[in-house]
């Protein structure tokens, strides 16, 4: 983590600690970081985060510690620490302001399903503030906010447009701010959360690129209320006022893009153990189910009654138990990509072992012999990629105590 920088203030960093307090649950914990992570007190963490933000009682003001905090929390799973990570990065609170890293860490918060971190991340391509501008991809992720908030009706709709404002969605907190039917303190208010939300980026880029200052977003008179709503409607994309069309299927990210989260990014050492050993078990069953399934294969055939379709081709019935029963149960613990992956080498080890059987010959058959090849090969593939995060399993959050 980077050095410590100023503290700004503005919008964003309102905004930042008006989010931290409603994700707020109960009293500040008397543990520290390490004793917190250690008992994976997820809200324990946000709470002192919080503390260290605004200093509370005999916990210092320290906007580093706070980021430390937050880190920790989405380390263990919590997508709404991994937001504030990501609004910490992209304007500098508490940490050095990296708009890279801020933009990686709040879309994996999206991904994992916070509301906060959807409207940012539509919000940046709206604007192309670290991605390129695509009002498509905005889109996607804008209809995406309008469902996770239940946000019912059509874009053209004011109903709908006002409650994607109030979330903050640039594109239609710009669009009032251009009504001039609005009172001027009405659009002030949609400017400002605009602003809060990502839109200062982009008036930052303006400003750096056309050297002029950019007014602030004080209360003022009504006149410097309304020359500042007039600035924002000039620094719209052209496009901004056009509504999209039709929704035709669910629209969802496209996963392509940026994956929700690199292996590496997040070490799930318990959740990778407790899959490999559960892959390794399903394995072993699958291994003898497979040989007993071949032995009764061959019986019935000597018996004068062979399987359909199967004849005298008993190791296929091996092979599709082992697949059946020992690779298809991983698809339950491991994400979709990593169960391909270690299915790949299985295959590719399982060939060798095929292949090898009759110079080495070190099982009864050449299909026992490259079962244990390719389920070997394939659980240390799991086992590796699962430590790294390739689990599908999240560290189960702390129920959050009631409201007192």
């Amino acid at each position: 983590m980077s050095a410590r920088p100023s503290e700004k203030t503005g919008p964003a960093e309102e905004a930042f600690d008006e989010a931290l307090q409603e994700s707020r649950t109960a009293a500040v914990p008397t543990q520290s970081i390490d004793e917190l992570v250690a008992n994976e007190d997820v809200n324990g963490l946000i709470e002192l985060g919080a503390a260290y933000r605004a200093g509370a009682g005999t916990i210092p003001k320290d906007a580093f510690k706070a980021v430390e905090c937050f880190e920790a929390a989405s380390r263990l799973g919590s997508e709404e620490a991994e937001y504030f990570v990501g609004v910490a990065f992209m304007n500098g609170l508490g940490v050095g302001r990296d708009v890279a890293q801020g933009a990686t860490r709040l879309r994996s918060a999206a991904q994992r399903g916070s509301l906060r971190a959807k409207v940012y991340v539509a919000n940046l391509y709206e604007m192309g503030v670290h991605y390129a501008t695509d009002r498509d991809k905005a889109d996607v992720w804008y209809r995406n906010v309008a469902r996770a908030a239940e946000v019912e009706g059509e874009p053209t709709d004011h109903a709908y447009v006002m409650r994607m404002a109030e979330l903050g969605c640039v594109r239609y907190c710009l669009e009032l701010v251009s009504d001039e039917a609005l009172p001027t303190k009405d659009r002030a208010f949609y400017l400002k959360k605009a602003k809060a939300m990502g839109y200062g980026h982009r008036l930052a880029q303006v400003k750096r690129t056309s050297a002029v200052p950019e007014e602030p977003v004080e209360e003022a008179p009504e006149a410097a209320e309304a020359a500042e709503a007039s600035e924002a409607d000039a620094a719209k994309p052209t496009e901004a006022a056009a509504k999209p069309g039709p929704k035709t299927k669910e629209d969802e990210p496209e996963a392509d893009d940026e994956p929700a989260a690199e292996l590496g990014a997040q070490w799930t050492f318990a959740a990778g153990l407790g899959a490999f050993l559960a892959s390794v078990f399903f394995g072993v069953s699958a291994f003898y189910a497979g040989w007993l399934a071949s032995e009764g294969s061959r019986a019935l055939a000597a018996a004068g009654r062979p399987l359909p379709g199967i004849g005298s081709m008993h190791d296929l019935v091996f092979g599709a138990v082992l697949i059946v029963f020992g690779v298809l149960p991983a698809m339950a613990s491991y994400r979709p990509k990593v169960v391909g992956i270690g299915a790949l080498v299985g295959a590719a080890a399982a060939a060798g072992g095929w292949f090898l059987h009759p110079s080495q010959p070190l099982l009864w058959s050449p299909a026992a012999q490259a079962g244990v090849f390719g389920l070997g090969a394939m659980g240390l593939v799991l086992l590796f990629l699962g430590l790294l995060g390739g689990t599908r399993a999240r560290v189960r959050r702390p129920a959050r105590p009631a409201a007192k």
